[in-house]
């Protein structure tokens, strides 16, 4: 029973984790073409990477870490099934 409990727990984690990433980059994409269409607009030029630094924004970092996450929830749910077990 505690196995499949961690299993259903991992599966749940790494919905989670990548759904959260699939919503940060989405909301990425669309604040920065929203930035592009009213520059362009305006007659302004647009860089990518200076929009990118001038928001703090570094989607490689954010991938990674959530990444992470997503392979660490076996080892947590592994850690959680042993610990509910005992």
């Amino acid at each position: 029973m505690a196995l499949v409990a961690g299993l259903s727990f991992t599966g749940a984690l790494f919905i989670l984790f990548m759904s959260c990433a699939r919503i940060l980059d989405r909301q990425m994409e669309e604040s920065l073409s929203n930035d592009l269409r009213r520059r362009r607009s305006a007659g302004e030029p647009f860089s990518v990477k200076a929009w990118k630094e001038e928001h703090g924004v570094d989607s490689a970092t954010t991938e990674r870490v959530l990444q992470a996450l997503a392979l660490l929830a076996p080892a947590l749910t592994g850690a959680l099934t042993l610990v509910a077990t005992s």
